[in-house]
């Protein structure tokens, strides 16, 4: 860095520049020659509290020519020193320039590094997350230390994703513009035009009574720019998580939303049930229920399969069901009484025939025969 400033303000005066570290050596400067040599007026000023230091004849003094030497400061502390080769009057305000742009440079570099690094950091700590790499976890939670994030807090994964009319960068700085955002929050592009956000709520019942309108509210003003944009998305809300460890469970279940779910905005644990008769192979629903199949006729299956969805659906209301289908009501209650029958079933006063119901319906539904 010192050796880019003296290139550049080399182009600006006709005065020679050293650029001194912490132990008074020269590291950059106009003259190549001097570079490595110890510049005792440097180490004087480094170490001391002098503002400026005027040498009018540098004969006396270790590798110093006439001049002026002023310390580079970064946070209050003396981190090297910055000298101007020359009659002391004319080149003091000189000095004082390039004091001035050397440290606004450093303060630059530093805060670009720093932005690298937890760029970089944040990538390996969501990467472990996601991938299950979190062998060294106890690595992940000093990163997470460093970042400002809180294990205490419990969060909630949301999975977005955006199709090409989606500007990703604005997308970003809307979840960040939203009024319940929080630096505990957790937002990280994992592909392209995929984001995951690990959204914070605090250790509390009322986090967990209140989330799907905290969540609403929360992408409410990226969703808006989505909508005025005509882009494509869809927001999957994951499952509640205390331990880094499983963020990777509640992002995983996540994108079984992605695959399964059809809203714009789906909650898992809408759909908890669908998904444990997910996990359940195919070939349990057939030793179990592959009789029941058989012994249907096509019409009665076809019957079958739209009364228990739109009746699931709506919770058994026949009145709203019935409106659904475009039949009336009584005409609803006759088809589901010969479901009924058929089938031996009371699922209005029987919970374990609603279930039974559910059940068959979902491995009609999914049976490939």
């Amino acid at each position: 860095m010192a050796e880019k400033f003296i290139e550049k303000a080399g182009e600006s005066t006709e005065y020679n520049i050293n650029i001194m570290d912490e132990r008074g050596v020269i590291i950059a400067s106009k003259d190549a020659e001097r570079i490595g040599d110890f510049h005792e007026v440097a180490y004087w000023i480094i170490h001391g509290d002098e503002e400026i230091i005027e040498v009018p004849d540098g004969g006396k003094y270790l590798g110093v020519r006439p001049g002026v030497m002023l310390p580079v400061i970064q946070k209050g502390k003396r981190i090297g020193a910055i000298g101007v080769t020359g009659e002391p009057g004319k080149v003091r305000e000189i000095g004082k320039v390039m004091q001035f742009a050397i440290e606004t440079m450093y303060e630059f570099e530093l805060q670009h590094r720093q932005s690298a690094q937890r760029k970089s950091m944040k990538e390996r700590f969501i990467y472990g997350i996601l991938t299950n790499e979190v062998a060294d976890i106890e690595k992940l939670r000093e990163d997470a230390v460093t970042l400002g994030w809180e294990e205490q807090y419990i969060r909630l994964p949301i999975y977005l994703l955006l199709d090409d009319m989606a500007d990703v960068p604005t997308v970003q700085r809307k979840l960040k513009d939203s009024a319940l955002y929080s630096r505990q929050d957790i937002i990280s592009v994992v592909r392209d035009k995929e984001l995951v956000i690990f959204k914070s709520f605090k250790p509390a019942s009322e986090s967990l009574s209140n989330y799907k309108e905290t969540v609403a509210e929360y992408i409410s003003y990226c969703k808006n720019y989505l909508d005025m944009a005509g882009a494509g998305y869809q927001f999957c809300v994951g499952t509640f998580q205390d331990r880094y460890e499983k963020y990777r469970t509640g992002y995983q279940h996540c994108i079984w939303l992605k695959n399964n779910a059809k809203e714009k905005v789906a909650y898992f644990y809408e759909h908890v049930n669908e998904y444990m008769k997910n996990l359940i192979a195919m070939v349990e629903y057939r030793d179990i229920y592959g009789v029941y199949d058989k012994m249907m006729d096509e019409k009665t299956r076809e019957n079958f399969l739209e009364i228990t969805e739109i009746l699931q659906k709506n919770n058994y209301n026949f009145n709203i069901s019935s409106k659904e289908l475009y039949v009336h009501k009584n005409t609803l209650v006759f088809r589901f009484n010969k479901i009924r029958e058929l089938l031996g079933v009371n699922p209005m006063q029987q919970v374990s025939d609603r279930e039974f119901l559910e059940y068959l319906h979902y491995f009609m539904k999914n049976n490939k025969k």
